[in-house]
């Protein structure tokens, strides 16, 4: 009998499956998903409380943390270890185990936003991530009076800020279909 290595894509898509699974199990419990009814003891919920994902936000997610476990892990140990924690805690937001920089998806204002794990004066904020196009956009559209917060990222983190960019453009084609 054979067994399927950790870094293999069918490996890793499985685990990225079952951590969907759970997040979603998770959020549907919370009332936390845009669309789906929240069941309190046997009762279905027509209006739950703000909703802060969407299925497709979940998708993302869990794509997103699955990748920042298997390239933060040298072993399976580590990477099973990692996703057993994502999994059983079912917390998107969490800022346990989880490295500044590292990115999540939520439901706000109505629309997909990207948040990005900052870290200010020792302490860990998400703040909103967004493409330069956007930034020059809502610079544009400003007031005197407005105030924004921009944290420039070296080159190496441009990069990977690209990198991540291009990725998600290319799920967000396959997820359309386009």
């Amino acid at each position: 009998m054979t067994s399927i290595d950790w870094r293999s894509r069918e490996f890793r898509r499985k685990m990225k499956e079952e951590l969907q699974e759970a997040l979603e199990e998770n959020l549907r419990k919370m009332g936390s998903i845009k669309g789906v009814a929240m069941n309190i003891v046997g009762r279905e919920v027509k209006e739950p409380f703000a909703f802060t994902q969407t299925m497709k936000t979940i998708m993302m997610n869990a794509e997103m943390m699955e990748e920042e476990m298997f390239w933060t892990s040298t072993s399976k140990t580590q990477y099973m270890g990692k996703l057993m924690h994502g999994v059983f805690s079912g917390d998107v937001f969490s800022r346990k185990k989880v490295v500044v920089g590292c990115k999540r998806w939520c439901w706000e204002e109505d629309m997909e936003v990207c948040k990005v794990l900052l870290k200010v004066d020792k302490q860990e904020y998400w703040a909103d991530c967004m493409e330069y196009e956007e930034y020059e956009e809502l610079v544009r559209k400003m007031s005197d009076n407005d105030a924004i917060t921009s944290i420039p990222f070296g080159v190496e983190d441009l990069l990977k800020e690209v990198a991540w960019r291009d990725f998600f453009r290319s799920k967000n084609k396959d997820l359309n279909n386009n």
